[in-house]
């Protein structure tokens, strides 16, 4: 009779020791998942509802500026469209797009179209670690399509003005999209689609070609020269055949002195050409 007692008592006593166990084990679990998703929530980047940047600041910063004082060709705006929309595409997660149409400085600084984070599309998830459908909907819905949206209305404006003050939009384009303590550590880049024929009161280039050494000696020059340190510098050079004289390498050469003066770095030139022969390209060093 105690023989099976005490083998009761042994049974009992090893499934409540299982049931132990096993309860230790469910907490652990839940206690585990528990904490990992709290780890997750903690990691994850916070964003501006508007602007989508990372409320810390974004990973580098790129502003656009957009000279069509004169009309494009068909052929001209096409091939740009396809431009911007593979930098749309390239453009790193949690980077900074800013895009500025070409104005008159007077009582204010120009204000961007656009100023607006890429919040990425999700490639780098799954269902474990986020909502990758949901990532790429919000990346498709306030990034891609309204920039799309607005570069098509600015390239599509076909509104000749009489001025084009290239120089002082850099000017203030510098001072809204690139200064400021936390940017200082920032990769910034700088894009201009433009003729690059100037013309404001500080300097006329429908007037005749001058080299940037006469511009830099006059008054004008210090008046419109901007910080571009270390700002990495795209011009894409819109070709006007009306202005075959004006245009050309000795043209390009004055705009690579002038960025060059005022710490522009990593200079680089693409032609945007018009014509029967279609999109032709040719790169300036």
């Amino acid at each position: 009779m105690d023989l099976l007692v005490q083998q009761k008592n042994k049974t009992k006593n090893s499934l409540q020791v299982k049931g132990i166990i096993y309860l230790c084990l469910a907490i652990s679990t839940v206690l585990s998942i528990f904490f990992y998703y709290k780890y997750k929530e903690s990691t994850l980047v916070k964003l501006d509802s508007e602007t989508l940047c990372p409320n810390s600041g974004p990973c580098s910063i790129t502003a656009v500026l957009i000279d069509l004082t004169d009309p494009l060709s068909v052929i001209q705006r096409e091939d740009l469209k396809k431009r911007l929309y593979d930098f749309k595409e390239d453009l790193a997660q949690y980077g900074n797009l800013q895009i500025y149409p070409i104005g008159t400085i007077t009582n204010s600084l120009l204000k961007p179209t656009i100023n607006i984070c890429n919040p990425g599309r999700g490639d780098n998830l799954n269902t474990v670690t986020g909502n990758p459908v949901l990532m790429k909907k919000k990346w498709r819905e306030k990034f891609s399509n309204p920039l799309d949206q607005i570069l098509d209305n600015l390239l599509s404006k076909d509104i000749p003005e009489n001025v084009s003050p290239i120089m002082e939009s850099i000017q203030s384009i510098v001072i809204s999209a690139f200064k400021g303590k936390a940017l200082i550590d920032i990769p910034k880049k700088l894009i201009i689609i433009s003729d690059m024929i100037q013309n404001s009161p500080a300097l006329n280039q429908y007037q005749g070609n001058i080299s940037f050494e006469q511009f830099k000696l006059s008054p004008n020059f210090s008046k419109v020269r901007a910080d571009l340190k270390n700002v990495e510098v795209d011009i894409i050079y819109i070709r006007r055949e009306t202005f075959t004289k004006l245009q050309g390498r000795a043209h390009i050469i004055f705009w690579e002195k002038f960025i060059h003066e005022m710490g522009g770095i990593n200079i680089h030139v693409v032609s945007l050409f018009e014509g029967i022969n279609g999109n032709k390209q040719a790169k300036q060093n």
